[in-house]
């Protein structure tokens, strides 16, 4: 669904779009799909098999074989509205942005517990179109191509298996004066994954996502002891008051407890990572 997506997006005739998909399976698993595809598409499609088991090795070779002055990404278990990728390119110009975000929307199996549709735990967070961002995800996002290709930002190999490499990359960007927004009107729709919907994969996503947190922001020139040790003492603090807001939710709904155990998992993951505990993978397994 991800490449009829692309393909039916309205753009401009004097565009030419290029499709480029890196396939992080040794064996090409999806081979086949992409070639159904290009039998019937009038698109310019690029396939390559990336067999290291590596989401930043994968997203590398992604530039280094995709042309043109933009490079958008979109994961595949996404859906493009039709207006995109126009979209992000309109905001781009508009706000003299080296970087676009777009918005991403979560939609739930009919099989999802209640509990995670009314706690919308996988929903992302809005911002205001043209906001400044200083970092963000690859979900739905466009990318002036010099600063991959001429300035040379690659995804940081150490993030491949636990995720994070979007978040860093960008961070990276920001503290090197590129200007990235929000973009309300460019956005996609993602199924959520079946095998998400448990408290066992939201607590180690969380748990996870505060780890990788504090690796792209305390490191480098980011990285003062002085800096570590506050940021370590208010995740302490944060860490007993979720806890206890959990102690005292019991007579709230399922979500609401949940909220207060994803934030205790949010604390444990900083300082897990400030104090050198080994990180979580999610991805090679």
């Amino acid at each position: 669904m991800t490449l009829k997506t692309i393909e039916q997006q309205v753009h401009p005739e004097n565009w030419n779009v290029e499709i480029v998909i890196v396939d992080n399976d040794s064996g090409g698993y999806g081979k086949e799909i992409v070639d159904n595809f290009m039998s019937t598409t009038n698109k310019t499609v690029k396939y390559f098999i990336e067999p290291e088991k590596n989401i930043s090795v994968a997203r590398n070779r992604l530039i280094e074989m995709a042309e043109g002055e933009f490079i958008v990404f979109i994961d595949d278990d996404e859906c493009a509205d039709p207006n995109w990728l126009r979209a992000l390119y309109e905001c781009s110009l508009k706000y003299n942005a080296d970087v676009v975000f777009g918005k991403v929307i979560a939609r739930y199996p009919d099989t999802t517990p209640e509990w995670i549709v009314k706690g919308r735990f996988f929903d992302r967070k809005y911002k205001e179109t043209g906001t400044l961002c200083k970092s963000g995800g690859t979900g739905a996002t466009l990318v002036k191509a010099d600063w991959l290709k001429e300035k040379g930002y690659k995804f940081d190999l150490d993030y491949g298996l636990t995720g994070g490499e979007d978040s860093q990359l960008f961070y990276r960007m920001y503290k090197n004066n590129a200007k990235m927004v929000w973009c309300n009107e460019a956005f996609a729709e993602e199924l959520i994954e079946l095998k998400r919907l448990n408290k066992e994969y939201l607590i180690r996503r969380a748990i996870r996502v505060g780890e990788t947190f504090v690796r792209y922001r305390f490191s480098g020139e980011d990285s003062r002891l002085y800096e570590k040790t506050f940021f370590l003492f208010y995740m302490g603090l944060k860490l007993i008051f979720y806890y206890s807001m959990y102690l005292s939710s019991f007579y709230k709904g399922e979500e609401d407890k949940f909220k207060n155990i994803l934030s205790c998992c949010d604390a444990i993951g900083k300082i897990r990572s400030l104090i050198g505990i080994r990180k979580i993978d999610i991805y090679g397994d």
